[in-house]
Formats: C-alpha cells, sequence, structure tokens
C-alpha cells in the first residue's frame, strides 16, 4: 500500500508513463473539499481563495 501522496514522485515521474490520483472510498480523500468541516474558523487556506497565510 502507498501511504504518501508525494514522497514515490521522485522515484516513478521518471519510468511511470503517467501518475494517476484516485479518491477511493476509505477514511481519506485527497480532496479536501469534499469533507463536512463543521468546525473551522474561515477563511482557511486552501479552501478559500482569500485566505491569509499569518
Amino acid at each position: 500500500a502507498l501511504k504518501s501522496a508525494v514522497h514515490f514522485r521522485a522515484d516513478y515521474t521518471p519510468i511511470a508513463h503517467e501518475i494517476l490520483e484516485v479518491d477511493t472510498p476509505g477514511v481519506h480523500s485527497p480532496d479536501l473539499f469534499s469533507y463536512d468541516y463543521q468546525k473551522v474558523r474561515r477563511p482557511i487556506y486552501p479552501l478559500d481563495v482569500d485566505a491569509d497565510f499569518r
């Protein structure tokens, strides 16, 4: 099982035709907009384009 979304890219990018990111059922999704945030102060990056990093 692959447990990271980025660390494998350095090794596989030179030899892979393409890398597919999929959103499979489970406890984690790479799509941050799919979660039902209930106690998050807004704006917050990366969900809101006007979020401030300070």
